[in-house]
């Protein structure tokens, strides 16, 4: 007769499992980004990245949870737009300068609103410990819920290349008003960046010429 009393605690403390699980975001398994091809030839660029740095990794801090997609989540990767961009824009005095990829961090941020329940709790059994056990579950299940439901999703895309040593920054930035669109909104961003690292490339001086603006000649 304890059998059926068993197997439904066990289901129940699946259900709450589940119920804090769900309340998850789901990152972006594909992020395709049209490009124009490039009109001259593409630059090489050196992959400086750590191995880790190109795969998928999260990283949590308090409220604020950030999912970093991999390198292959992106199609054209990072490194192929980069290509494309520095082509057209790349100055001419440039063309055989040493291009490194040393950042390129892409992906979502979620951040928790509200306090944030507190360490793991301790319980003076009172009772069955199945039952101690499916309301812990399902107690932190709706708080982790409530608190997503009250969350801000962001997309970013923060890439660093580096020219003869010389560091360019390219980043973007944006809440998301629906979280389903997470896919679209990195893809923005990345092409925010790249719209930025181009601007910057295209406007450095030769160094001569950098040099006759320093010292106001």
């Amino acid at each position: 007769m304890r059998k059926p009393a068993v197997f439904g605690c066990v289901r129940s403390i699946a259900l709450a499992v589940g119920l804090a699980g769900c309340t998850a975001i789901t990152p972006p398994q594909v992020v395709r980004i049209s490009t124009q091809a490039a009109m001259g030839p593409l630059p090489d660029i050196l992959d400086v990245r750590a191995a880790t740095a190109r795969v998928y990794r999260e990283e949590s801090s308090g409220s604020v949870t950030r999912q970093f997609l991999a390198d292959e989540t992106l199609q054209p990767s990072i490194l192929e737009l980069l290509k494309q961009r520095l082509a057209d824009s790349l100055p001419a005095h440039l063309r055989s300068a040493r291009i490194e990829l040393r950042q390129a961090e892409v992906g979502v941020v979620v951040t928790l609103w509200g306090s944030p329940p507190s360490t793991t709790p301790s319980y003076t059994p009172a009772g069955p410990a199945g039952a101690i056990i499916l309301g812990t579950l399902l107690g932190h299940g709706l708080i982790h819920g409530i608190r997503l439901a009250k969350s801000s999703t962001a997309a970013f895309a923060d890439i660093t290349i580096a020219i003869n040593d010389e560091t360019i920054l390219g980043y973007g930035r944006e809440v998301l008003s629906d979280r389903s669109a997470a896919d679209e909104g990195v893809r923005r961003m990345v092409l925010r960046a790249l719209d930025d690292i181009t601007a910057k490339v295209a406007a450095l001086a030769p160094p001569a010429e950098s040099q006759a603006v320093t010292t106001g000649q």
